[in-house]
């Protein structure tokens, strides 16, 4: 069950009301709101939600005394036999807010703060779109948004926008450009999701200051136990794996997760053409790009994505079975295959990836949050594959597993690796799975 501790203590002047209203008119807390306040602002708060439970301080107390007042409510649900497995805390207190990493690691419940902004960015009701009018010789609007639903239904995970005409048409052909010129509206799509949001059937969600590729997804039904526990996953890992995924931007490792496979595929068919390294990368995301009509994706970055996977764990061999370092030489050099098991060394260099940059990642629960981030949904299975790559990375050395908290960490031994004499990852008969 999830929870949510209210600070409203710095909160504007006469906005604490329709904070509150707000918040309850999400859904997202699955119990009574947790209230810290002013003594000033109880009375107003108390018949939004009269059954809340309030923490009333001074109107002097200082921000430390409400710092140590959610410490207070935090320990009170660490400590509780409820049902609670999630607590979040929402506050304009910077004090308040850098609490998290104190509860890191809590027994089997998960703690998160943030601002009630960008809780309200991800969460908050929406409102009426405008702009841009549906083209009148489109579907009705309200029979596209059943199509984007039933679509959605189809994945585990959220749907980058720029993906989203892919998955409409497996439903409905429609949907493809090239079938009528209202579908090639400019921006249909994102109508129709800020409609669909608008009607409270599917969650945009923004991540960083990237607002042009939001991820969409379904939102979960609520009201049976199987729905409540799917919406507890999917929510969970979803944050961790955007949080993942941010980091691997600078680092130019994608991880594109609905182009990977197409362009590993074709790595793997340009490296038997008798090609020079440089010609190998060029080519692989060619032919990803050809297949794919162009799209939206941003092709110099997955062209970089391929260099970097190359640089940090070369897998490229020329004829005598060596491995091909891409420096300024090695990229001329033709490459005769790849190492048998070269996906998942890659893959598993993703996670390394992550790893280098996140230090509060707990083994036993990071399955279905790597899962997500390499290939947007996490059933059983690739979590599975998950775990496993995990546990060679540990056992080649690459990573290290502090058996005091579960936290993983890249070793010193796989720091001070360099890509000429990458560490052997011993092979499975788990092979990747496919996207």
């Amino acid at each position: 069950m999830r929870l949510v501790i209210a600070d409203l203590t710095k909160a504007h002047p006469g906005s604490e009301s329709g904070l509150l209203r707000s918040l309850l008119s999400t859904g997202y807390s699955q119990g009574p709101v947790i209230l810290v306040c002013h003594e000033g602002q109880a009375s107003g708060l108390s018949t939004v939600s009269p059954q809340a439970n309030v923490k009333v301080l001074p109107d002097s107390a200082h921000y430390t005394d409400v710092m140590l007042a959610v410490v207070d409510l935090i320990d009170e649900q660490v400590k509780s036999t409820s049902l609670a497995d999630e607590l979040t805390i929402l506050s304009f207190h910077a004090a308040v807010l850098q609490l998290q990493p104190r509860y890191a690691k809590v027994a089997d419940l998960r703690i998160r703060c943030g601002t009630w902004g960008n809780f309200f960015r991800n969460y908050g009701p929406p409102r009426e779109p405008q702009g841009t009018a549906w083209p009148a010789d489109f579907m009705p609007k309200e029979e596209a948004v059943q199509v984007l639903c039933t679509a959605l239904a189809r994945y585990a995970a959220p749907v980058q926008l720029c993906d989203l005409r892919t998955v409409l048409v497996s439903v409905d052909s429609k949907f493809a450009k090239e079938s009528s010129s209202a579908a090639a509206t400019p921006g249909l799509l994102k109508q129709l999701v800020t409609y669909g949001s608008y009607l409270g059937r599917v969650r945009v969600q923004y991540r960083g200051e990237d607002k042009a590729n939001p991820l969409v997804s379904l939102v979960e039904k609520q009201g049976t136990e199987s729905s409540a526990v799917e919406y507890k996953t999917t929510q969970s890992a979803e944050k961790l794996s955007k949080r993942m995924e941010a980091h691997l931007r600078p680092k130019k490792l994608g991880p594109f997760a609905q182009l990977r496979e197409e362009l590993f595929n074709n790595l793997e068919s340009a490296a038997k053409a008798k090609l020079t390294l440089r010609e190998v990368i060029a080519k692989a995301v060619t032919v990803t790009r050809e297949d794919r009509g162009g799209g939206q994706y941003p092709w110099r970055d997955v062209q970089e994505f391929l260099i970097t996977l190359m640089k940090r764990r070369p897998i490229a061999l020329d004829d005598s079975d060596k491995v091909i370092i891409p420096d300024s030489t090695g990229r001329g050099t033709v490459v005769s295959s790849l190492r048998s098991n070269w996906r998942r060394e890659w893959e598993g260099e993703i996670l390394v990836g992550v790893i280098e940059e996140i230090n509060d990642i707990d083994v036993a629960y990071a399955a279905p949050d790597f899962a997500l981030l390499l290939y947007h949904t996490a059933d059983t299975r690739r979590c599975t594959y998950v775990d496993e790559l995990l546990s060679d990375l540990v056992k080649s050395g690459r990573l290290f597993e502090d058996s005091r908290t579960g936290y993983l960490s890249v070793s010193l031994q796989g720091a001070q690796r360099t890509s000429v004499d990458p560490a052997p990852m011993s092979p499975r008969s788990v092979v990747p799975p496919s996207a």
